[in-house]
């Protein structure tokens, strides 16, 4: 590991606080194919846009934007770089803060190489902060570094050793995740749900020698003992009924969250819904005409999506709700053998949950693949029976 913590001087000799740390620092700097982490502490500059382009990157990404930030201690903004790199699968962020105080701007920049990585990026930014003694600051402004021939991320900048003061974070269990960033959300917002009696406890699982799920998750499966997923110990809103479409199709179904109802009409409850479809071969045409509707969230993008198990598409939306906080996340995805699609659909209030989205995107699958095992002598129901078209909501999200 390629790891720095001491001031560093720059082009005019005035010493600045840094810390950087990545797996190889040249190739952190030089290209999108290193993750690493570059933190620096300026003089404070009110104008924060400014500073936020002076040291933003300059290529290389296919979608940016700029949202606000606050996490109690820090206020400012935070830029978001996505489908970054030859790959399209790295991620830049930066953010440009202040404290109350405006005794320094610091500028916080982090790079991951893929959505695996995203609970790396979430711990660095529960973690970083300023310390409690005096830094020696520079009086004129850090210059970039030249930006390379490739595209590619401009020049970390300096930062310097703080002391960690946790983020607030919301009152739900969070287990190591892989990708996150798929994090909770409402249900098909383009797709209203049944209404089916829902259970006020956890579904128990079916009894088998299923893999160990994450501190603070349950393992669910549904009625017809098909499909698993695995959902924090506070979701106590579940319905595990089965899916039926408007001619009367049924399919398996697993809905839970903190409170259904508001998970389905607004952004302001984290919630998941799996349902087993026919396989669909167009994935990415499925989640386009079932996303959210235009105006709901400040960002949306559909990628490719795949884990090694399932292969299909997900849709992202970002910036959602009156707090702007809040994700809400739609994939199809089938297997290699295209025995099924499954769509799931998460939403999570704010970026403290990304964990909990990965964990849960990542348990899904049938029962025996996916979390559990069915036991001997229950029947599983073919898994191909035609639904009908998912009809549009009469309520948006958040209205």
């Amino acid at each position: 590991m390629d790891r720095r913590q001491h001031p560093e001087g720059d082009l005019n000799g005035v010493v600045v606080p840094r810390i950087t740390a990545a797996t190889n620092y040249q190739v952190f700097i030089d290209t999108f194919d290193a993750p690493g982490v570059e933190y620096v502490a300026i003089p404070y500059d009110p104008d924060q846009q400014t500073v936020m382009t002076n040291f933003g990157l300059t290529g290389g990404c296919a979608k940016n934007e700029t949202q606000p930030y606050n996490d109690g201690a820090f206020v400012g903004l935070h830029g978001i770089w996505t489908q970054c790199g030859p790959t399209q699968l790295a991620e830049w962020h930066q953010l440009v803060v202040s404290p109350p105080n405006n005794a320094t701007t610091l500028v916080l920049q982090i790079q991951i190489t893929s959505a695996t990585e995203l609970p790396v990026l979430q711990n660095i930014l529960d973690s970083f902060n300023t310390g409690s003694g005096t830094a020696p600051v520079p009086t004129a402004p850090v210059p970039t570094a030249p930006v390379p021939t490739a595209a590619v991320p401009t020049a970390p900048l300096p930062t310097v050793p703080l002391a960690t003061v946790p983020l607030p974070t919301v009152p739900l269990a969070t287990g190591p995740v892989p990708t996150a960033p798929l994090p909770t959300t409402p249900t098909v917002q383009t797709a209203p749900l049944p209404t089916a009696p829902v259970p006020t406890a956890p579904v128990p699982t079916v009894a088998g020698s299923a893999p160990a799920v994450p501190a603070g998750f349950v393992p669910l499966v549904d009625d017809t003992q098909s499909i698993t997923i695995a959902v924090p110990n506070t979701w106590l809103d579940i319905d595990t009924s089965p899916f039926v479409g408007d001619q009367g199709g049924q399919a398996p179904r697993i809905e839970a969250a903190t409170n259904i109802q508001s998970f389905n009409d607004t952004f302001d409850a984290p919630g998941a819904l799996l349902i087993e479809l026919p396989f669909d071969a167009a994935s990415e045409a499925f989640v386009n005409e079932n996303g959210l509707d235009a105006g709901l969230c400040a960002s949306t993008v559909t990628e490719p999506f795949t884990n090694g198990r399932f292969t299909g598409h997900v849709g992202r939306f970002t910036g959602c709700g009156s707090t702007g906080t809040a994700e809400w996340h739609i994939m199809l995805v089938s297997p290699a053998d295209q025995s099924a699609s499954y769509l799931l659909i998460v939403q999570i209030t704010s970026p403290a949950e990304l964990p909990v989205l990965t964990t849960v995107a990542n348990s899904f699958g049938p029962v025996g693949q996916g979390g559990a095992v069915v036991p001997t002598g229950v029947p599983v129901p073919p898994t191909t029976i035609a639904l009908a078209t998912i009809p549009t909501p009469a309520t948006a999200p958040g209205g």
